[in-house]
């Protein structure tokens, strides 16, 4: 494989018009260059199609595909955006998310150098206005042995907007369209792939996405329950995907949900 490998940039987009060109714009200005823009749009009623729809029109490398109807997730536009895409590599990243203009490049340069094929970064915190909630350590890098399965039936410890995968690697896994996985498509699928026996994973501890996160998003005890029960979910399908391997640590962390469940007290 090429050393300047294509990546393809998926971005799922609903009514985020108010964001849209800031990520866009953080693609855009990476250091590497070698890449395209997939955005899939799931029937945004803003402006954000328009947005978009300009940059497709001035840059070659950028584009546009609209869903017949929205799907209620961001799970369908990323699959079809890797259906669609061509890069050797797919990277994601949410429409109102950030990259820090290396993002690609040190990912890349790792996955050609120690033949890594699934990649995640740490992330920055960051209001609807784009100011961190927290200042933000570096980590060290980690490899599968402290990101395994095990871990992660613990906790999601893995940002969407972080991801980049080999196709090859891929393969013909796919985020969850399931509704009742609607907000944690993303978690099934990182446990799935973490599960595989060719994974080699590595999770770089520089602080390489601002991952926006909103007042209203899961603030309520309502929201982290839902996310809990739905986490709670995700883990049980995967078990039953693993033949029981895992039971045991799925029985861990499912009394730690529920413990949390239980703190929340509003269900």
């Amino acid at each position: 494989m090429s050393n300047n490998p294509l990546v393809s940039v998926v971005v799922p987009l609903y009514n985020c018009a108010d964001f849209i060109t800031e990520t866009v714009e953080s693609i855009i200005n990476q250091s590497y260059k070698n890449f395209e823009i997939v955005i899939v749009d799931n029937c945004s009623t803003d402006e954000s199609l328009s947005v978009v729809n300009e940059y497709s029109h001035k840059f070659s490398n950028i584009s546009v595909i609209q869903t017949m109807n929205n799907s209620g997730g961001p799970a369908h536009p990323r699959n079809l955006g890797i259906e669609s895409s061509k890069g050797d590599y797919i990277a994601f990243l949410d429409s109102d998310d950030i990259w820090e203009e290396n993002k690609l490049q040190l990912q890349i340069d790792l996955m050609m150098s120690e033949s890594y094929n699934f990649l995640s970064t740490s992330t920055c915190n960051i209001d609807q206005y784009g100011v961190p909630l927290k200042s933000n350590l570096k980590k060290p890098n980690e490899d599968k042995k402290s990101y395994g399965v095990k871990s992660m039936l613990v906790r999601n410890t893995i940002t969407t907007s972080s991801v980049i995968v080999e196709r090859q690697f891929i393969g013909s896994l796919r985020f969850s369209e399931d509704i009742d996985l609607v907000t944690v498509e993303d978690y099934f699928l990182w446990l799935q792939l973490l599960n595989k026996q060719d994974c080699k994973f590595c999770h770089l501890g520089d602080a390489l996405v601002r991952y926006r996160v909103f007042s209203a998003s899961l603030g309520s005890k309502g929201g982290k329950s839902r996310f809990l029960i739905k986490s709670l979910l995700a883990s049980s399908k995967f078990l039953l995907l693993s033949n029981g391997k895992y039971l045991g640590i799925v029985l861990i962390s499912h009394l730690l949900r529920f413990f949390r469940l239980l703190l929340n007290r509003d269900i």
